[in-house]
């Protein structure tokens, strides 16, 4: 008995150019996608009948954006600005036809994992292929360029809307330092600093959503989202560059006015000096200039990689009365750098990288720190971010991918072929033969 599939009748209702049968309904579906307009679709009603909507002409990416916004403010506590900006969203997803989630919908969110370890394949081809490479502080970790890709970054026309950002932004920043705060405590001020900017805009500036691109709590949180990822990539810099050189010492140099102006001559002379001494004797520098708490004096807080015999001045001991802890202290002062610039604190820290890296940790706090104030990092030449080094298939030992909004794939690479210097990471020579004796197959006659 020969069976025949039927398309469903409401199916067909739906699409009534498909054919009856069920082997063609691939190709009908194709030619009804192909015909249907940007401006209509079919939905069913409570009757079941079937209605023609107008569709939301908004891109995936701006739609997704837009739910995003209006899924946070509806889990945020109950207010009078949560209330407002709910109906803002609410009035302007209506207007574009936008399908808005239900309640149920956003109760529960599915938790990511972010770091996903993986075994490597030994049973492809031994390739040689270029690497990136860096050290993590415990680990040599490669990736292979080309092969995570990367999304395309959306561009956006800049509007007096981001000058007047920017002005409030530092404005409240600075006024809600987060100073002492601990992570939670930073979360929730920067939810409150964005909602603060978000009711500006609406009540003190009339943003309207209807006659720009995008809402206002999506222009905010793109913006805060913006700058939130850009302090991330200066602080992954940082930290990246501090752990591809071995730091030799942690030095304090302090403005003295008797021998400078004002600070910015300072400043221009200690960073002549800095950049002398770089290229000249081979030093490695990284640091920030900050205020200090008590009096307000500029300062220079930095590692230095300062190689064997390039040293300048001489060590000598100094002491010194601190009025915040009330006792005296002693420190090491370079003569060379006190009579150009003033007082100046060295702290040897060449051992720090073999024996104590907890040593480093408390520099690296410090100079976080600074960069959470707003202040900007100095390097100077020659600081490696990652290098370029030539590995086989066989060379890797784990694979882990570190999943955010992409997945980034990364390798740990076999220690035993590598070597690593104060400032460089290379691999041993690979052998062009097997030598019998090498390997010690055959003995000495």
């Amino acid at each position: 008995m020969d069976m025949q599939l039927v398309t469903d009748p409401k199916i067909l209702k739906l699409f009534p150019s498909l054919p009856p049968t069920f082997d063609e309904i691939d190709r009908g579906l194709a030619e009804y996608a192909a015909k249907q307009t940007k401006t209509e679709k079919f939905v069913f009603d409570e009757d079941g009948n079937v209605k023609p909507q107008d569709r939301c002409t908004w891109g995936l990416r701006r739609l997704s954006r837009f739910i995003s916004r209006y899924v946070h403010f509806y889990k945020s506590p109950p207010s009078e600005n949560r209330t407002f900006f709910l109906e803002q969203l609410e009035s302007v997803a209506k207007e574009n036809n936008v399908m808005l989630p239900q309640p149920c919908e956003m109760q529960s969110r599915k938790p990511v994992k972010r770091i996903v370890c993986e075994s490597v394949e030994r049973c492809r081809d031994n390739r040689l292929r270029r690497y990136k490479a860096y050290y993590d502080g415990e680990n040599v970790v490669a990736y292979l360029p080309g092969e995570n890709g990367g999304n395309e970054r959306e561009m956006h026309e800049r509007t007096s809307w981001d000058d007047l950002f920017d002005i409030l932004y530092a404005r409240i920043r600075k006024e809600r330092s987060e100073a002492y705060m601990t992570k939670d405590q930073k979360a929730n001020n920067r939810r409150s600093i964005e909602a603060e900017i978000v009711r500006q805009f609406y009540e003190l500036y009339g943003y309207e959503d209807k006659l720009s691109k995008e809402t206002c709590p999506e222009f905010v949180h793109r913006k805060v989202s913006n700058m939130s990822a850009a302090y991330s990539a200066r602080q992954r810099r940082f930290t990246r560059k501090k752990d591809q050189v071995r730091w030799t010492a942690w030095w304090t140099i302090t403005y003295d006015d008797k021998l400078y102006e004002c600070e910015e001559i300072f400043r221009k002379r200690l960073l002549n000096k800095f950049r002398n001494l770089c290229t000249r004797n081979g030093w490695r520098i990284m640091g920030v200039f900050e205020h200090g708490e008590e009096n307000g004096r500029l300062h220079f807080h930095g590692f230095f990689y300062i190689p064997k015999g390039q040293e300048i001045g001489e060590l000598v001991q100094q002491k010194h009365f601190s009025e915040k802890e009330h006792r005296w202290y002693e420190y090491m002062e370079n003569t060379e750098f006190r009579k150009l610039f003033g007082v100046n604190d060295y702290e040897n820290i060449e051992y720090a990288g073999y024996e104590a890296k907890s040593a480093y940790a408390v520099y690296t706090m410090k100079m976080q720190r600074y960069m959470e104030k707003g202040e900007k990092v100095y390097y100077s030449r020659h600081i490696p971010f990652e290098f370029l080094i030539d590995l086989q298939d066989n060379d890797r030992l784990v694979a882990f991918s570190i999943t955010c909004k992409r997945r980034i794939k990364r390798y740990v690479i076999n220690d035993k072929i590598l070597t690593r210097t104060d400032t460089n990471i290379s691999r041993l020579p690979i052998p062009d033969r097997c030598d019998a004796y090498e390997c010690g197959l055959q003995g000495s006659l």
